[in-house]
């Protein structure tokens, strides 16, 4: 369920989006529990041992990207309404949900 990240995306988007937040608090909402579940496997890691020097720096390179990828998010999100925002996440959610649908017909 978790995917890429690791972390429940799509069912977090969706409590997130029924609960009817304004779009600040939904995109702060995210981000902090994004943060909270990225935490939690870092500490994870480090204490098995399956996170050494070499894969640190490659996630701390990552880690730089997405947090370029959020800003230029924020900048986007702060440029749109409240209905074109909650429009945009429905298109995001629907083109998931047709990918899911293709995909398991595979």
């Amino acid at each position: 369920m978790g995917g890429v990240t690791n972390v429940p995306s799509l069912p977090l988007i969706l409590y997130f989006y029924a609960l009817g937040m304004e779009k600040d608090e939904f995109v702060r909402s995210i981000a902090v529990t994004f943060l909270a579940y990225k935490l939690v496997q870092l500490v994870s890691l480090v204490t098995v041992g399956l996170l050494d020097g070499r894969l640190f720096g490659a996630s701390l390179a990552l880690t730089a990207v997405a947090v370029g990828a959020f800003a230029l998010g924020l900048r986007v999100q702060d440029r749109l309404d409240a209905r074109a925002f909650n429009r945009a996440v429905l298109v995001f959610l629907s083109a998931i949900g047709v990918w899911l649908v293709v995909r398991a017909l595979r």
